[in-house]
C-alpha cells in the first residue's frame, strides 16, 4: 500500500474516533431530566406555596448537580399515614454530607400539585 492510501484510512479512523468520543463525553455529562426538575422545585420553594411537612430520612442518592462547591442530593421519605416513597431535592454543604444517615428529621415543602422541596434538615436531631 502506498502512502496515500493509507493516508486516507487514517483521515476516517480520525473522523470515527473524534465523532465516538464526543459523544462519549455528551453521554457522561448529559443530565437527567428528572433531577433538573427537581433541582428547579428546590430553588424556587420559597416562591410557591404549600404546607410543610415533617418526617425522617429514609434514603438519599447524590444528584449530578453542582450550586457552587454544593451538592445535590435527592432524599427518599415517607410522608406520615402514607406508604408511598417520596424524593426531594435538598442541596447540602460539603462539610456536612458525612452527616447524612437514615433516620435524620426533615421539613418538606409539599405544593398540591405535586412540588416537594427539603426546606430543613436537622443534622443535630437523629433518632
Amino acid at each position: 500500500m502506498a502512502l496515500e492510501e493509507c493516508s486516507k484510512y487514517f483521515m476516517y479512523g480520525g473522523i470515527i474516533l473524534t465523532i465516538a468520543v464526543t459523544a462519549w463525553f455528551y453521554f457522561l455529562e448529559k443530565q437527567d431530566e428528572s433531577d433538573i426538575s427537581g433541582v428547579n422545585f428546590f430553588l424556587s420553594r420559597t416562591r410557591w406555596q404549600g404546607a410543610v411537612i415533617q418526617t425522617k430520612i429514609q434514603s438519599w442518592r447524590k444528584l449530578n448537580v453542582k450550586y457552587g462547591s454544593d451538592c445535590f442530593y435527592g432524599v427518599d421519605f415517607f410522608l406520615p399515614n402514607e406508604q408511598k416513597l417520596y424524593t426531594a431535592t435538598t442541596l447540602i454543604a460539603p462539610e456536612k454530607i458525612h452527616m447524612l444517615r437514615k433516620g435524620l428529621s426533615i421539613k418538606v415543602k409539599k405544593e398540591t400539585k405535586g412540588k416537594m422541596g427539603i426546606i430543613y434538615i436537622d443534622f443535630n436531631n437523629y433518632n
